[in-house]
């Protein structure tokens, strides 16, 4: 149910070109979800959400000062050799980041 409501949230906010209140997530996928690679391990703990968390294939992105550009994400993925994975969740790592900053990151990588 929680996976359904995302994916509404993210095609709603797409079609609005917005971003996804982290209210709404949290509202959908209930606390103690803190990132991907969490969310990831609880998709793997699940017995029935098991086979949608097969599918998944986590990319840790490191902070290189600036946000990274697609074709950049795609040569990480390629690297890690997932270029066929059906479903990528990116772990992107960050120093403390001030609102105005997170929105413009979301923006750049929109």
């Amino acid at each position: 149910r929680a996976l359904q409501q995302s994916w509404g949230l993210y095609v709603q906010a797409a079609a609005e070109r917005k971003l996804v209140p982290v209210g709404a997530l949290v509202e959908a996928w209930g606390r103690d979800y803190g990132d991907p690679a969490e969310a990831f391990g609880k998709l793997q703990q699940d017995t029935s959400l098991r086979p949608l968390g097969d599918v998944f294939a986590l990319v840790p992105v490191p902070w290189t000062g600036h946000a990274p550009n697609r074709l950049q994400l795609l040569d990480l993925i390629s690297t890690m050799g997932l270029n066929h994975a059906p479903l990528l969740a990116l772990d992107f790592t960050f120093p403390p980041l001030t609102a105005g900053s997170m929105q413009r990151l979301a923006l750049a990588l929109s």
